[in-house]
């Protein structure tokens, strides 16, 4: 958590203050006695806090995979896609529909629905 720039407090602020890296998974790995409001401060965007020493090698890596084997939580613009495309679903849900039609409707690509629609709901779009 101490860094020659800024602290490593602020890195997870401003990590969780962009969209483009607020999924990113950061795992603390400190010497330092954590004290409940530097816990606190730890809560959001953060997938493990490891203290140096206590582990070995291999047990730090198992943190590290567990970390990026975590499915980010979708962003708020994704599912509003989803919602669209769910929307447009259920309007059009007598007709015959392929995923590029759903996908055209909401513009984006056939395959990025689909990845949505499986990390978000377990399912395909043409399944829903």
């Amino acid at each position: 958590l101490t860094m020659p720039v800024m602290d490593g407090f602020a890195v997870l602020e401003e990590l969780q203050a962009r969209e483009s890296t607020r999924d990113i998974p950061v795992i603390i790995l400190t010497a330092r006695l954590l004290s409940e409001a530097d816990l606190e401060r730890c809560n959001r965007g953060v997938a493990a806090i490891l203290g140096k020493g206590l582990f070995s090698a291999e047990e730090t890596l198992a943190h590290i995979e567990t970390a990026l084997r975590k499915q980010p939580a979708l962003s708020g613009a994704t599912q509003a896609l989803i919602r669209k495309a769910m929307t447009y679903i259920h309007a059009h849900y007598a007709e015959p529909l392929t995923r590029e039609e759903i996908a055209d409707h909401i513009g984006i690509s056939a395959d990025y629905l689909t990845d949505c629609f499986r990390q978000e709901l377990g399912v395909t779009p043409i399944a829903y």
